[in-house]
């Protein structure tokens, strides 16, 4: 299930930058309180709140293409499309409050979360890019992309097999709006590389643990951007 509440938002000086960034931990599936108890979350009710009926036929495309490759490569333990949508897809939305709070800014605009109402960007606004570190599957990147057709997000992987998978599935459910990068994190924040410091908001699904990821994505987050980490419980990122 999708995480709730804000998160934990702490200030991160960017390495070797002007930049400070805002590293914002999700929880999954557990509430961002005190509390490490289970919370039942309905994730048939929070697909519905963001995707359009179009949309979901996009995302059930993609989870049949991805258990179609699953077939040949290790990608996912879900056996089923049903399986893809509460375990992964349900996740991955989860993040799209604190994204839009950290794009927003100090502006005060708030999403109601209904799907389409904030499916294109304002006229002469530029393209928000979202990069998903080490998306594996395609989660969270893939379900955003769909989600929100006016964000530019890349899928960055290490392999090339799982980019080759990525761009075969993203075009099969018509997710335009997706790139792959076949690269280690690390190499794609070097100084000097074309990446670094180049996205809006960098996000990260339980790939590492916090301080690792931080060294492995600040370095790629625009200056004034935001690094977005979901992480299966706020003790659990107490403790990193």
């Amino acid at each position: 299930g999708g995480g709730g509440g804000d998160g934990l938002i702490t200030p991160l000086n960017h390495p070797q930058s002007r930049a400070t960034t805002h590293v914002r931990c999700l929880s999954e599936g557990v509430g961002c309180g005190t509390s490490t108890q289970d919370v039942h979350v309905d994730t048939d009710a929070l697909i519905a709140s963001y995707l359009s009926e179009a949309q979901v036929c996009q995302v059930r495309t993609f989870a049949a293409t991805l258990l179609e490759w699953n077939k040949n490569m290790n990608l996912t333990g879900a056996g089923t499309i049903e399986d893809v949508l509460q375990r992964h897809v349900a996740d991955s939305l989860a993040l799209i409050p604190a994204i839009e709070a950290a794009l927003s800014g100090a502006s005060g605009e708030d999403s109601d979360g209904e799907g389409g109402d904030t499916t294109r960007a304002p006229p002469g606004q530029t393209l928000v890019r979202i990069l998903d570190v080490g998306s594996g599957a395609g989660f969270p990147g893939v379900a955003l992309a769909i989600a929100r057709p006016h964000w530019e997000v890349t899928l960055l992987d290490t392999l090339q097999k799982r980019t080759t998978f990525l761009d075969a599935a993203a075009a099969e459910c018509g997710a335009v709006n997706v790139r792959t990068l076949w690269a280690r994190a690390e190499d794609a924040g070097r100084i000097g590389s074309t990446h670094r410091e180049a996205y809006d908001v960098v996000t990260a699904r339980a790939v590492a643990e916090l301080r690792v990821l931080a060294e492995l994505c600040v370095p790629l987050v625009a200056v004034g951007g935001a690094f977005i980490a979901a992480k299966n419980s706020r003790a659990s990122t107490v403790e990193e």
